[in-house]
């Protein structure tokens, strides 16, 4: 069970940042700034002082916000897009990510634009280098302050469905369009291992980088415990976590009401939260597989994270 303090804390950092559409009423009919009224990721500071969130403001108007945590200062748009953009801060929280630019943190200005064919998907541990796609079948890591590449990491013969990029810099999790999810060495591409489970959704590291969670869904016969209230044929969704290297399962959480898109570690003990389209929010102790909390959001979820 919780206290009251950490269950506080739990709904402060991952019910606040709840996708809710709202009655939008347009900047120039308030005479205040935009800001987001439908949110559709949410990324901290290292140190917990400010956020990103990226989502839409008026009709039409899609853009990336910073944020104080405590509330103190109004947000800043930072850039707007046309395109969902991919965000991310460096590990020591002097620039962030968002598209294919880099950014200073403190005055927003951009100090490097990548010739990627994506935008930024991670930093390096130490921040010297950034991950892009160069090819539809080649990663690149580049240089973070000139933009210029590294070198490149190749992924086989198709661009999979998503990537994900281990804290520690070492390995990718390739979901392949087949359904299945290799583990392979970012120095040289060579396969690890492969995941026994198809179609992960919401692929998400563990901070030391020794397991993978994904939330999925499985066809099941009429009338199994568990089953989707409104799916359109029998499927039960779950949360499966499982060791990096091995592809060994660890633990699998079950009966869930609605399926898990949105997966969260915390940063310093091993829970893990899942939030689903419906609005709920899991939360498991991984070690013991205890389920410590359910927590239900107003509306859809569209970002969820711990806070440092």
């Amino acid at each position: 069970m919780c206290d009251k303090m950490t269950l506080l804390r739990r709904i402060t950092l991952l019910l606040v940042l709840v996708s809710v559409v709202l009655p939008v009423r347009t900047s120039a009919q308030t005479g205040e700034p935009d800001v987001p009224t439908v949110i559709g990721a949410v990324r901290w500071e290292p140190d917990g002082d400010r956020l990103l969130v990226r989502g839409r403001g008026q009709p039409g108007h899609w853009a990336v916000w910073l944020y104080d945590a405590e509330g103190k200062h109004p947000p800043v748009e930072v850039l707007s897009y046309e395109e969902p953009v991919s965000v991310h801060w460096g590990p020591d929280g002097s620039h962030f990510s968002v598209g294919r630019n880099i950014l200073d943190a403190h005055t927003l200005d951009i100090k490097v634009t990548l010739d990627a064919d994506s935008g930024i998907g991670g930093w390096t541990p130490d921040g010297t280098q950034v991950l892009a796609w160069v090819t539809s079948t080649q990663l690149g890591l580049f240089d973070a302050a000139t933009g210029e590449l590294v070198r490149t990491v190749p992924i086989g013969e198709e661009m999979p469905d998503a990537v994900g990029w281990s804290p520690n810099g070492e390995y990718f999790a390739l979901v392949q369009a087949s359904g299945e999810t290799d583990i392979i060495s970012a120095d040289d591409g060579r396969r690890i291992t492969s995941v026994p489970m198809a179609y992960p959704m919401g692929l998400r590291w563990s901070p030391d980088g020794r397991y993978l969670a994904a939330g999925f869904t499985e066809n099941v016969e009429p009338g199994t415990v568990g089953t989707l209230p409104d799916a359109v044929s029998p499927r039960v969704a779950s949360v499966v976590v499982w060791e990096t290297l091995t592809g060994a399962v660890v633990q699998r959480f079950e009966e869930l009401l609605a399926t898990a898109t949105i997966l969260r570690w915390h940063p310093q003990r091993p829970e893990l939260a899942a939030g689903t389209g419906i609005g709920l929010v899991y939360v498991w102790d991984v070690e013991t597989g205890e389920q410590l909390d359910v927590l239900s959001t107003i509306g859809g979820l569209g970002g969820m994270d711990y806070s440092p």
